[in-house]
């Protein structure tokens, strides 16, 4: 049976999630999480996403990312790769930790992706110590649940303030957290106004959905799902997958929809300036684009890539790819440009 194609969408927003292996732990130690949350951090310069939220469970992790790049997929297979190598050789075992590949739901907007935090955060109170376990859940779906007792809605309030391991205390003012995360999208959905009326405003909803309960029909729409957002917004999704699916006969192939030339204008366009003016120029990383462009879209090999620029060695073709990659992990502006041009291809292609 294949796998299901990965829509990696420039800009896209998207809920992640992963989890052990037969439902084991990935997380047994304080030491693990932090260390979980450092190559998810370094993710946000090696690959260009944005981490908007997250909460590490004993056995799950769920994420709000956002890639400029298009490049979810990558980023994750390092992470999953990066830290999985980590926690075996520190815990002394073998084989898989994560059960398949990581899980993912493409989110409609900021707007949705603000309302699916929320539901993240809550991560650590809905579980059966707090009588929000799948008992609790089915009542709701069957419209008999009775409003939570006093005495839960104030333990469930102390247990998501003092949680640790999800953005939730930095989205509610309680610390600042982590510098890579991105919280000025989201914290604006809450409310107009400077960030600690933002702050406040983001308590008020996470303490209303704990007095309310957490509506089943509400839950239901940020589980396990192709996407989240509006019944219009998921059948246009679908419809767009199945045309994938149909249309794709294997990656070589797509890859190479776009020839060397097209790329060089793509770059073009976004420099304001002739292939033949930058080529050469010294520390003008168009070229740099350029190859690296040819690489992912066109499928051509280091020799092809020196062809077309004019009969470049391979060897000098390497050299400047991994210089130009190492300037993306330090250059926001080349990393601009970088998404910019990528956004032109999938404009093109949509």
């Amino acid at each position: 049976m294949t796998r299901p194609r990965r829509l990696n969408i420039c800009d896209g927003w998207y809920h992640v999630w992963g989890r052990g292996v037969n439902r084991g732990l990935i997380f047994e130690d304080e030491a693990d999480r932090k260390r979980f949350l450092e190559i998810l951090g370094a993710s946000t310069e090696r690959y260009g996403i944005l981490v908007h939220a997250y909460v590490l469970m004993d056995n799950h992790y769920d994420l709000i990312a956002q890639t400029p790049e298009g490049n979810l997929s990558r980023a994750m297979q390092w992470i999953a790769t990066s830290y999985s190598m980590w926690h075996n050789r520190k815990h002394g075992r073998i084989g898989p930790l994560f059960q398949g590949r990581y899980g993912s739901s493409i989110v409609e907007d900021s707007r949705w992706a603000y309302e699916l935090s929320v539901y993240l955060h809550l991560n650590p109170v809905r579980v059966a110590a707090y009588d929000r376990g799948k008992r609790r859940r089915k009542a709701e779906r069957a419209g008999i649940s009775r409003p939570p007792r006093t005495e839960q809605v104030s333990a469930q309030l102390e247990a998501t303030r003092e949680y640790r391991w999800s953005t939730y205390r930095s989205y509610g003012g309680y610390e600042s957290g982590e510098k890579w995360v991105t919280r000025r999208v989201l914290l604006g959905r809450a409310c107009r106004g400077p960030k600690a009326e933002q702050q406040a405003a983001y308590r008020r909803n996470v303490q209303g959905w704990i007095k309310r309960g957490v509506e089943a029909t509400r839950a239901e729409q940020f589980g396990d799902r192709l996407a989240v957002g509006s019944e219009a917004f998921i059948e246009r999704l679908k419809k767009s997958a199945g045309k994938l699916r149909r249309e794709e006969a294997g990656k070589g192939r797509m890859r190479r929809k776009w020839s060397f030339r097209e790329i060089a204008e793509a770059v073009e366009n976004e420099k304001g300036a002739a292939w033949e003016e930058f080529r050469n120029r010294y520390g003008d990383w168009g070229k740099g684009h350029v190859y690296w462009f040819a690489r992912q879209l066109c499928g051509m090999t280091l020799k092809e890539i020196g062809q077309a620029s004019g009969g470049v060695d391979y060897a000098a073709v390497s050299d400047v790819l991994r210089r130009y990659e190492r300037a993306l992990s330090s250059g926001r502006t080349l990393r601009r440009e970088k998404v910019n041009i990528t956004r032109r291809f999938w404009n093109l292609e949509t």
